[in-house]
């Protein structure tokens, strides 16, 4: 079959191309090193404030090793409880009898004491709660002739951190402070509280009474 001049050189370009290429080599392309990084760009917005840290728990409870002796009560001295039976964040001292708080807040305070004449007869002991010793919380408790005396007081109280819980005894007659679990404790507890900065400052401008005059007031001496 013959072809035209036309489709002849058609196929004769063709078979020129196709011999071009075969001679040729493909370009192999080797990336180059990294530059150096550009300068940082501007700090983002602050993200979203994160949940509050954990607050460590705050409570203790305390009580007597031994009995203690109370001398007529015309003053008020400090009772002490020797045995600490927990104490959740190091707060409180069994040398000192000492409560001292660690953080702001609102607290459970509660005292308490058994008392036994040392001569039978009409008895009346007074139990003070005691922060940066001022009275903050009293009872008293009158008990008829040789039967076992018990007073207890409790309060809430707001106190700062580094205040000083104590608790102070008096009686009308002199005797033992028993050293009956039951009977002679001391505990405190802190409440889940706001931030110190959402809680208002501990008034210290209480009227305060002489010893001598709360004597007489609670035990009649």
């Amino acid at each position: 079959m013959g072809y035209s001049k036309k489709k002849l050189r058609k196929c004769i370009k063709k078979e020129l191309r196709s011999k071009k290429c075969k001679g040729k080599k493909k370009k192999v392309i080797i990336p180059g090193a990294p530059g150096a990084p550009g300068a940082p760009g501007p700090a983002g917005p602050p993200g979203p404030a994160g949940p509050p840290g954990p607050v460590e728990q705050s409570a203790f409870r305390a009580v007597k090793a031994e009995n203690q002796p109370q001398a007529l009560g015309n003053d008020f001295v400090p009772v002490t409880y020797e045995v600490q039976e927990f104490d959740l964040n190091d707060e409180y001292s069994p040398t000192t009898s000492q409560f001292e708080a660690e953080q702001d807040g609102v607290y459970h305070l509660h005292a308490s004491i058994g008392f036994f004449p040392d001569v039978p007869s009409d008895n009346i002991i007074a139990i003070l709660i005691m922060v940066n010793n001022v009275p903050v919380q009293v009872a008293n408790h009158y008990i008829p002739v040789n039967l076992f005396n018990v007073v207890f007081t409790s309060t809430i109280y707001q106190l700062q951190a580094g205040d000083v819980v104590t608790v102070e005894a008096g009686s009308s007659v002199p005797g033992l402070i028993i050293a009956e679990n039951a009977f002679t404790n001391f505990a405190a507890a802190r409440f889940p509280s706001p931030t110190n900065s959402s809680l208002s400052s501990t008034s210290q401008s209480q009227a305060k009474i002489s010893r001598e005059d709360l004597a007489k007031q609670l035990l009649g001496t």
